[in-house]
């Protein structure tokens, strides 16, 4: 549930200070996103971005993903770069492939699960 949108923020902020150089947000378990968690998952990805942090979001279901799209920075910041794949694999697989020194967990890929909806 995302009634706490700021722990989110947090958490994402303890993830920059590990200095990843991409995140994968898997959405498998988001049924929905509320204004509140569009408005945290926005932050969240400015934030990242803005220190050079490649966000990658994995499996997000229908409903989100059409909530998504109808966001401008979602669409500037992360579909325009294809950075959305079905599976989290997928996901991780091109995350990884787009800097040979990235290792899962080890500072250089973080892969965090999201909880945005009820």
């Amino acid at each position: 549930d995302f009634l706490a949108g700021d722990r989110h923020v947090d958490r994402f902020q303890a993830v920059l200070a590990s200095g990843p150089k991409a995140v994968v947000i898997a959405m498998q378990n988001v049924p929905w996103v509320d204004p509140d968690g569009m408005e945290a998952l926005r932050d969240i990805i400015t934030m990242l971005d803005e220190n050079t942090v490649k966000v990658y979001l994995a499996c997000p279901r229908p409903k989100v993903a059409e909530t998504l799209e109808k966001e401008e920075w979602y669409r500037e910041k992360i579909a325009s770069c294809q950075r959305v794949f079905p599976t989290e694999k997928s996901a991780l697989i091109a995350a990884v492939g787009t800097s040979k020194d990235l290792e899962i967990g080890g500072g250089g890929l973080s892969h965090h699960d999201a909880s945005l909806g009820a």
